[in-house]
Formats: C-alpha cells, sequence, structure tokens
C-alpha cells in the first residue's frame, strides 16, 4: 500500500489553520492578488502595479473593462513618498489593505463591482494623504482595435477620460467631494478622513458609465456581491477540509465573467488567460456542477455550443474578449463539450436542455470529430510540444469517452439504432488504446501513434486511458506504478525530461486512480494540489504548482481538484431515470468522519456523511435514494 508523504499530510494541516471559509490574511505583500467581478476585474501588488504577462508582455495587470485595460494601478502617498500595505487580507467580495502612518492605521477595502464596469475604494484613516491612479488605454490582446490617445474633460466637476477614435471611457467620482489634480496621464485626489472614490469604464460609450453610476453605492455592491458568493451548496466538514473547498468553490466564481456581444461563461485564469477556452471549460464544468454552480455550467456549455454552431461544429479553443477566435479548435476539444452535455443532465437532470443540444453534440461528432476518420490526426491538448504529429491518446480516450456519453443520450431518448453506432465506435476507439497505444515492454501508454509506430514521449496524457475507465484493470496498475516511478514529483510531471508539475494533470491522473480503487495514490494527488493553495498569488490555485510562470489564479486547476476530491470520497454516480445515487466511499486518514451537505443534485439537496462504520444519507425533498455500491 502506497504511504502518504508525512511531511505532506502535515503541510496541508497546517493550511487547514491558517484561514477561515470566507477571508484570508497574507502579509507577503510583493505577491500579485486578483478582484474580479462579472462584468470587470483588478490586477495588482499591494504596492505596485502588476507588470505580469506574456500576451501583452507586462501589461496584463491593471483594472480591466475587457476588452480594455483602464488602469495600470492606484497607490497611497503621503507628502510625495508612496505608502507601503504591511498586509491584506483577501474576502470573496473584495480586497482590505492595511498601512500605517505616525503609528495610525489606514485601511483601504478594494471593490470590483458585480454587474458594472466600476471600482470602488473606501478609505478609512486617510486624511491628509493622496490616492493617485495611474490611467492608462490598452486593447486586449489580439485586437484589431489599436491603442487610442485619452483626452481629459469634465463630467459634473469629475475627471474623465475619453479615447480620441473609439468609444473607451472613464469616469471619477467621489463621496465626498474631493479635491483633483491631473499629471498627464495620474489623477490624484486629497483625502479626507474616510472617502469612497469610484472608477466607472467602458469600452462601450458614454451611456454605459452613466448608467452604472447612477444609484452607485458602496454598500449595497458590497451587499450584492457578498450575495453571489454566499453560494449555499457543497458545504464539507470538517471544517479544516471544508475552508479549503470553500476557496476551491471561490476561485471557480473569481473566473464567471459576463463579455458584452459574447456572453456568459468562465474563463481560463490570471493574468493571462482571462477570456474563454474550450478545453479549460470542458475540464471544468464537472467542479462547478460538484460545486452546485449549475447556472455557471450551463451558462458556459452554452456560449462554447454557441460557437461550434457557427463553426461546423468544432468547439474554438480560444475565444478572446474581443470576440475573435484565435485558434478554431484542437481535436480534443469537440467531443470533451459532449462529454460535459451528459455530466451536466447527470447533475442537474435537465431532459429539455439535453434534447435542445442533442442535435449539434451528435454533428459534433459525426460530422466533425469522425468525418474522415473514426479518431482523426492532429493537434490535441495545447501543452504538447508534438501535437501536431500522427494520432493522440487524449483525442482517441476523449472521443471513446463522448461516443459512450452520446450512446446514453440517444438511449434515453429512444433512437436505439444511433446509439448502438456510438457505442460501437466507442468500443472500436477503446480497443485502438488498448491494442495500439499500450507498451507492455514500458508498461505504459504511448501517446502517439504515427505510421503505426508507438511514440512515448512520457506526456501526461498517457494516463488517460485510466480517467476514462478504457485501461483493463491489470494494465491500470501498470500504469499508476509507472507513472509514480518516472513522472511524479510532488504532483505529475507534464512530461518526463521537464520539472513542469501542473494540477490539472495531477487532478486527472488521481480521478483514473480512484476509479481503479488506487485510493491513497489518488488521495496524494489531490493532497499536493491542496497544498499548491496561495503559492503565487493569496488565495489562489495556480496554473502550475512548482513554478510562477504560469498563471497565479487558473480555473481548471481549481475544478478538477474538487471534482478529484469529491470523486475519491465518494464515487457518487447518479441515475437520474430511477432517481438513484450509488456511492463507492473512501474515508482517507485522518478523517474520522467526512460529512458533505447540500450537495445539489437535480432539485433536490443532499446530505452524505461518511464513517468508517459507513454512510448517512439524506435527502432534503426525498427525490433521490441510494444504492449502496455500483
Amino acid at each position: 500500500m502506497l504511504k502518504i508523504p508525512k511531511a505532506l499530510i502535515t503541510q496541508v494541516v497546517l493550511w487547514f489553520v491558517f484561514f477561515d471559509h470566507s477571508s484570508f490574511v497574507e502579509t507577503r505583500v510583493n505577491l500579485p492578488y486578483v478582484n474580479t467581478g462579472l462584468k470587470s476585474y483588478m490586477i495588482c501588488k499591494p504596492n505596485s502595479a502588476a507588470k505580469v504577462g506574456f500576451h501583452l508582455p507586462r501589461k496584463m495587470g491593471g483594472f480591466w473593462v475587457p476588452p480594455l485595460r483602464f488602469l495600470e494601478c492606484y497607490y497611497l502617498a503621503y507628502e510625495g513618498t508612496k505608502l507601503r500595505a504591511l498586509s491584506l487580507t483577501i474576502k470573496k467580495e473584495s480586497v482590505l489593505k492595511k498601512f500605517e502612518l505616525s503609528g495610525k492605521t489606514v485601511e483601504l477595502e478594494e471593490l470590483v463591482c458585480l454587474k458594472k464596469g466600476c471600482l470602488a475604494l473606501r478609505i478609512k484613516g486617510a486624511q491628509g494623504l493622496k490616492l493617485v491612479f495611474v490611467v492608462d488605454d490598452t486593447p486586449v490582446w489580439f485586437s484589431k482595435r489599436s491603442a487610442d490617445k485619452l483626452k481629459l474633460s469634465l463630467e459634473k466637476g469629475f475627471p474623465t477620460f475619453k479615447e480620441e477614435k473609439h468609444e473607451g471611457l472613464i469616469v471619477f467620482q467621489t463621496k465626498p467631494r474631493l479635491p483633483w489634480k491631473v499629471r498627464q496621464n495620474r489623477v490624484e485626489f486629497s483625502l479626507s478622513k474616510q472617502s469612497v472614490v469610484y472608477v466607472c469604464a467602458s469600452p462601450f460609450g458614454k451611456k454605459t458609465v452613466e448608467k452604472e453610476l447612477r444609484g452607485l453605492s458602496f454598500e449595497k455592491e458590497l451587499k450584492l456581491k457578498r450575495k453571489f458568493f454566499d453560494r449555499r451548496y457543497l458545504k464539507l466538514e470538517p471544517k479544516e477540509l471544508g475552508n479549503l473547498v470553500e476557496w476551491l468553490k471561490t476561485n471557480l466564481l473569481w473566473c464567471v465573467h459576463r463579455q458584452e456581444g459574447i456572453g456568459d461563461g468562465v474563463v481560463a485564469g490570471f493574468p493571462d488567460y482571462p477570456w474563454y477556452f474550450g478545453v479549460d471549460t470542458a475540464f471544468s464544468i464537472p467542479g462547478l456542477l460538484f460545486a452546485g454552480f449549475f447556472e455557471e455550467a450551463l451558462r458556459s456549455f452554452e456560449l462554447l455550443y454557441r460557437f461550434a454552431s457557427k463553426n461546423a461544429w468544432r468547439v474554438p479553443h480560444e475565444i478572446v474578449t474581443n470576440g475573435r477566435i484565435y485558434n478554431y479548435g484542437d481535436l480534443e476539444e469537440t467531443p470533451l463539450l459532449v462529454c460535459s452535455l451528459w455530466d451536466i443532465y447527470t447533475f442537474t437532470g435537465d431532459e429539455r436542455f439535453l434534447k435542445e443540444h442533442l442535435e449539434g453534440a451528435t454533428k459534433m461528432m459525426f460530422e466533425h470529430f469522425s468525418k474522415d476518420s473514426l479518431v482523426p490526426e492532429g493537434a490535441g491538448v495545447m501543452e504538447d510540444e508534438q501535437r501536431f504529429s500522427g494520432t493522440k491518446i487524449d483525442v482517441a480516450c476523449f472521443g471513446a469517452l463522448a461516443y459512450r456519453a452520446l450512446s446514453k443520450i440517444h438511449s434515453l431518448f429512444g433512437d436505439s439504432a444511433t446509439s448502438k453506432e456510438c457505442e460501437k465506435r466507442s468500443e472500436q476507439i477503446q480497443n485502438l488504446v488498448n491494442s495500439h497505444f499500450w507498451d507492455a515492454q514500458k508498461e505504459f501508454y504511448a501517446d502517439t501513434l504515427k505510421e503505426g509506430e508507438r511514440i512515448t514521449n512520457w506526456f501526461w496524457v498517457s494516463v488517460l486511458p485510466l480517467f476514462t475507465k478504457i485501461a483493463p484493470k491489470d494494465i491500470a496498475n501498470k500504469v499508476a506504478k509507472t507513472a509514480l516511478r518516472k513522472m511524479w514529483s510532488h504532483g505529475l510531471k507534464v512530461e518526463k525530461r521537464k520539472k513542469t508539475v501542473m494540477p490539472v494533470a495531477t487532478s486527472l491522473f488521481s480521478i483514473g486512480c480512484f476509479n481503479y480503487s488506487l485510493n491513497e495514490l489518488g488521495w496524494m494527488g489531490v493532497l499536493v494540489n491542496l497544498d499548491s493553495f496561495s503559492s503565487f498569488s493569496p488565495a489562489c490555485f495556480p496554473e502550475i504548482s512548482n513554478s510562477k510562470r504560469g498563471c497565479f489564479l487558473q480555473l481548471w486547476s481549481a475544478a478538477t481538484t474538487l471534482q478529484a476530491l469529491c470523486h475519491g470520497l465518494l464515487g457518487l454516480e447518479i441515475d437520474q431515470t430511477q432517481k438513484k445515487i450509488a456511492l463507492r466511499p473512501w474515508l482517507p486518514q485522518p478523517f474520522e468522519r467526512v460529512k458533505f451537505g447540500n450537495m445539489r443534485i437535480g432539485r433536490d439537496l443532499i446530505q452524505l456523511t461518511l464513517t468508517k462504520s459507513g454512510v448517512i444519507f439524506r435527502s432534503k425533498r426525498g427525490i433521490y435514494s441510494i444504492r449502496e455500491s455500483f
């Protein structure tokens, strides 16, 4: 039996006690943080601009109302010298910074409004201080729209900057009315003892800003945002584990974005991927569903579905917030979205939604994915450097999984002929994986087939036959042991010859291990992902767990970690036709008892309590009942 290192358990237990479910105090004031609403977001450091990013080098930080950046940063100053924050408290809805001046505490609470392109700052104890904003006009990456010049004007006595060529606009207002002056691109306010400063911006003109400024109140906006985050679904005990789950859920909600002209969905991460991705969304939908965020899951699916319907049923890889598609879609993304449709039905029981999207999902597989061959050759996941060469195992595995899902959906609606054809195709692909990709000598799956030859680059996707339940049990055991021996370094490495560890790969490997009752190994993967919490930004789960080169907040890292945790402990399967829930429970050390409260399934709320003697099941509305095992 695998033994989890005691040091790892100790570290994760320490994380459990350092914070609660709603706030995280950070004294590493050199780290960037993120503060998001549905329409806008702020990326900053407590004491300076966050000059981060490679899409727009050093310009992905700042205050954004996509597709434009309007502020580089802001700061407090006293007699011309910047004040340094001593700490910041990350809350779900806002960020609180604390400063000290002459023995007195100055507090600045930063709020990005939920449904508006507005940044609100409430400053207490700041009389005699200056609040300085650095104004900027930068279009999002991959824009046809060029950077514009900003021209100063006045709106009701407050400074306003308008783009000369386009409609971009940024307006400042204060309560009480504060003295101000402008120097080049800096706006400086002289603060009173308690001040509130609003910054409202829009890429789309004056009317939008005027509407959002009307009746703007810090307290009202704060309450609205708290309500958004105060979701009562999926509450875990003991509280130490429950607190981390709350932050996993919060990371998901921080990634929800509403873009005018595009729609609602989840973006991939901050600072470098604050737009929509096919594979990231599809990987994250199960985590959204476990969290009870059904509406966000459905809208994210519909956004990609709508774009695919205009793209010959090919799911796009990357939709920038200016509406442009940078990559029209890699091969694994289309079947992954089809799998998401079945996942959505499994949790929600929404037959109407399933039926509305069935025709399109079928076209995705028959008319796009398998148009020329059952498993097409070409690009798999973006991180594969050899992805354009040969047939990829991730493409095959997700193709098999998608046909398996389609078979179930067509059977549900009485189309036995299409159901049987889908099942046949799924079995053919599974046979291909186990006969052609399996390398008995290496005791590992090859990641590529090229001209009949197996190519093993020791890339993380070779564990996907476990995630998709394609591997026979004896082979799954061998793959897990080989991965642990050759590719494990405090998480599953992206590639054997590199040190990079991505939580998404570790999560999918963990889920695969749980599928084959390799529970200790699966749980170790969950623990190392939890251990990455706050590595490079407070309260965030990163894209890469052992390097700050990636996004410091990554959607799929949080979503797949939550999925792996819930799947590993519950082994949950839901039969919506019979309204039955099946479990394969497992209780890891050191827990004596784990309670899953308010799990949202269909129109019901389920409570499951795992103990050493069994499972206690409760259904709030009595819609679902439990089967012992499957």
